[in-house]
């Protein structure tokens, strides 16, 4: 996921951070791969935009870019529904609608009732270039709270599409953990990795999150751990509630 240059990510996720100013809520992103344990409550809404840029091929220095938007809506107090669109940038490439898809997500209990949370996650991502059934994604949401910490793991279960013959791929397994700190009601500063169990892949990087009244925003660059991994990239999401 992912657009060029990071500058223009500084300057918007600047520009919601300044929109906003109030209480922290539950269901703020501290992490920009990994999902931690939260659902919107019933009868909230959420709009998110997603830009990512990233380093795709260490030997051609290739840049890709996309952008996502979200709209999240709360079923119940423990389940969420999200739709997405998708539009991808690859090299040199225009700008281009790739995809669209479905998220849900539920939460099996309230938050510190188990020594650790569990959430569920499925997601079914209908490529535009396929024509035949899209790509589904399994989720295990792990995570804990201890004091202004939190801790939260992910392992995702996927199966892509060859996006030339509409053929279903072998199933591949991926991760993401991270941990955050509270620095204030506002402000969270953490770490987290992401990457592939399949193809021994791993990024790392710091995520800096901003909770307002109306809005929040989650931002950060990322590194991969070897030269197959990629050099650099950068993902801001920013959030806005209704």
């Amino acid at each position: 996921m992912r657009p060029p240059r990071i500058r223009p990510l500084l300057l918007a996720a600047a520009a919601a951070i300044l929109c906003a100013a109030a209480p922290a809520r539950a269901d703020r992103k501290f992490y920009l791969f990994t999902y931690q344990y939260a659902t919107l409550p019933k009868g909230a809404a959420e709009i998110e935009t997603w830009i990512t840029r990233e380093d795709d091929d260490s030997v051609a220095k290739q840049i890709d870019g996309q952008f996502q938007i979200e709209g999240e809506f709360g079923i119940t107090d423990r389940f969420d529904v999200s739709l997405y669109t998708i539009l991808q940038k690859e090299g040199s490439e225009s700008l281009d609608w790739d995809a669209s898809k479905i998220e849900m997500k539920y939460r099996l209990g309230e938050p510190g009732k188990w020594p650790v949370d569990v959430e569920l996650y499925a997601e079914y991502e209908q490529p535009f270039k396929v024509h035949g059934w899209g790509e589904p994604e399994l989720k295990l949401i792990l995570a804990h709270d201890f004091g202004p910490v939190n801790v939260a793991g992910n392992f995702i279960f996927f199966k892509p599409v060859d996006d030339e013959t509409g053929r279903h791929l072998a199933w591949e397994k991926e991760w993401a953990a991270g941990a955050s700190y509270e620095l204030s009601p506002r402000v969270n500063l953490g770490v987290e990795g992401h990457g592939s169990f399949t193809h021994s892949s791993a990024k790392i990087g710091p995520v800096l999150s901003y909770q307002g009244e109306k809005a929040w925003a989650a931002i950060g660059p990322y590194f991969g751990l070897t030269s197959r991994d990629g050099d650099t990239g950068a993902r801001a999401i920013l959030g806005f509630y209704f």
